[in-house]
């Protein structure tokens, strides 16, 4: 059996069908120890615990290679932000280092290696935040011939990181954003007017807490700490769940169930070196956010969320 030098957090809700998918290639990796967060049951949705206690039992029978297993299996619904935000906690209080995955982010097999040398590789390179599965524009990457290369954004489709990385910087409830928001050191963060808006108004509601959600926040302290993410040349995460029993999202979109791609080898340059953007693939991140549907269905995730934990 190939040892495995990394843990994986596997973080689960209510959606038995996508969770079956993703642990099968958690099975696959076998890490050497797995964290299993499950939140627990929504007040006033009578099918909730029914659910989520099908979720874990499915879990704790099916671990079939030798492991080291942690479970923190809530008894009350925490939501998003704080169920999700608080687990990664937990992990990090454990693991100097480790992978994240959550039940509709299906890796491939690819992901998990990617993972484990870029962790290993740039652990003393404090200017990287994290390393990210998902690569929503492999076609503004091939030309790299390294297998990797380094983005603005903080994509958490599939994602690993360091514990000093996390513990030292995030904060779910960002105490300090009206201190940051009209700063000079705030403002030159973004490449125009358009994206500056964007953040102030996603960040304004996450500071104001009308979003239950913790990935948002991520990206802050990573813009703060002037930090870059680590991204596969091609796509290694595919989202499945936007339309099965969907806590976030209520519509897919051009980054939803995107092909899965063989990776190239890697070839390390000198990881301490300072990481040098790939503005090409930024931009086009940035026309992904800025596109008109694309905005239009951030709303409605913003509605349907407000809907679902205010009812």
């Amino acid at each position: 059996m190939i040892h495995r030098t990394e843990a994986v957090l596997f973080l689960t809700f209510n959606r038995l069908e996508t969770t079956e998918r993703v642990f099968k290639e958690i099975q696959t990796y076998k890490p050497r120890k797995l964290y299993l967060a499950s939140d627990g049951p929504r007040v006033g949705k009578p099918d909730d615990k029914n659910k989520v206690d099908e979720i874990r039992r499915f879990l704790l029978k099916n671990i079939n290679w030798d492991c080291d297993v942690n479970t923190r299996f809530l008894e009350k619904n925490s939501g998003c932000k704080y169920g999700v935000s608080s687990a990664i906690d937990w992990f990090f209080q454990n693991e100097a280092q480790g992978i994240i995955l959550e039940d509709d982010c299906l890796p491939s097999e690819d992901f998990f290696t990617f993972c484990e040398k870029m962790l290993n590789a740039f652990q003393g390179n404090q200017e990287i935040s994290m390393v990210s599965g998902g690569n929503f524009a492999p076609e503004a990457t091939r030309s790299n011939h390294s297998g990797y290369d380094f983005s603005r954004y903080s994509i958490i489709w599939g994602w690993a990181t360091w514990a000093d990385r996390w513990n030292s910087h995030y904060d779910a409830d960002m105490i300090d954003w009206l201190t940051i928001r009209n700063t000079s050191k705030f403002k030159v963060m973004f490449s125009n007017q358009k994206e500056l808006a964007y953040w102030t108004s996603i960040f304004d509601r996450m500071y104001e807490g009308n979003f239950d959600t913790w990935d948002y926040q991520w990206h802050y302290c990573n813009l703060k700490a002037n930090r870059f993410s680590i991204i596969p040349t091609e796509n290694c995460i595919s989202n499945i769940g936007a339309e099965i029993d969907p806590t976030h999202l209520v519509h897919k979109t051009e980054v939803h169930e995107r092909s899965l791609d063989k990776l190239r080898p890697i070839s390390l340059i000198d990881a301490q070196q300072s990481p040098i953007e790939n503005k090409i693939y930024d931009q086009r991140i940035r026309n992904l956010f800025f596109n008109k549907s694309f905005v239009r269905r951030i709303e409605l995730k913003i509605k349907h969320l407000l809907r679902q934990f205010c009812s």
